[in-house]
């Protein structure tokens, strides 16, 4: 049926060219076909539905990686680890792997499995703080306040507080070997990766 649909998107579209139907993220992650480019998308009026986040993002990485500090080589690189998604682990380990590349950093991605909801579940929206925190204890138990984890701020309540289990941001802070940020545009993104960069002996002033 996917498949019917994107044939007929080209067709059948607004008086911009822009198609009335478009395909969710989740089903090119599913497929492993290629996001559209950035044109198909328009606007982005679906965003918030999940259509075209992932290019969105991606293209946004494209400009904002260019202000990655770059840093001198230390002795013992400054660790991120970056917590994601099952689903979006290829284009989140993608991207980190470029900010390795430009930077000192020593990048960790590792994709949080659902317990709570269950492994079909593979959206970052849909994961709680103690599936996350059980993946850093098994993953990340050689972190420590010089090192940095990353997480995605679609994991949070709107305030910004509270995981979907009902933990507070707080209490799992407390409970992570390292300092903690969220982040949820490509801006924040390299803003985290920054501070792990200029600071990597400091986190835990820096962002408590």
């Amino acid at each position: 049926m996917a498949l019917i649909v994107r044939a007929r998107m080209r067709p059948v579209a607004d008086s911009r060219g822009l198609p009335f139907v478009y395909l969710s993220d989740e089903w090119y992650y599913t497929t492993k076909r290629p996001f559209p480019p950035a044109r198909h998308y328009g606007e982005y009026a679906q965003i918030e539905n999940g259509v075209g986040m992932t290019r969105k993002l991606l293209e946004d990485w494209r400009l904002a990686k260019r202000s990655l500090h770059t840093g001198d080589r230390p002795i013992h690189s400054p660790r991120i680890g970056v917590i994601t998604s099952v689903m979006a682990k290829p284009v989140m380990a993608k991207m980190m792997r470029e900010a390795a590349r430009m930077t000192v950093l020593e990048v960790r991605v590792v994709a949080v499995e659902n317990q709570f909801f269950g492994p079909l579940v593979t959206v970052a929206g849909l994961l709680t703080a103690q599936d996350t925190l059980d993946a850093i204890a098994a993953r990340f138990s050689d972190f420590t306040s010089g090192d940095l984890l990353l997480l995605p701020r679609v994991m949070l309540d709107n305030a910004g507080a509270r995981f979907l289990d009902d933990m507070m941001v707080e209490e799992f802070r407390a409970q992570a070997p390292a300092p903690v940020i969220f982040a949820k545009t490509a801006d924040e993104i390299v803003a985290a990766l920054n501070t792990a960069v200029a600071s990597p002996a400091t986190l835990d002033g820096a962002l408590a």
